[in-house]
């Protein structure tokens, strides 16, 4: 019993955490590429991501910004 308990909460964890990686997914893309103007998308992100599409325009600006060259140093 025990087990199967732990099982399921180790699955709902995993559910969760797999939800809001999706859910914030343009914004992991926006720091990726250009952390200095993530932040817009950040925040766009997480007011109004819950819609479809604002979180496919999201998705897209992310997508769409200029990427900042990696210093080699």
């Amino acid at each position: 019993m025990a087990a199967t308990i732990i099982y399921f909460f180790r699955l709902l964890f995993l559910g969760i955490a797999a939800i809001l990686y999706i859910y914030f997914l343009p914004s992991l893309i926006a720091e990726k590429r250009n952390p200095l103007k993530a932040h817009s998308i950040f925040v766009f992100n997480l007011l109004t991501g819950w819609l479809i599409i604002p979180w496919i325009i999201a998705l897209v600006l992310a997508y769409r910004m200029d990427s900042v060259p990696q210093s080699t140093a």
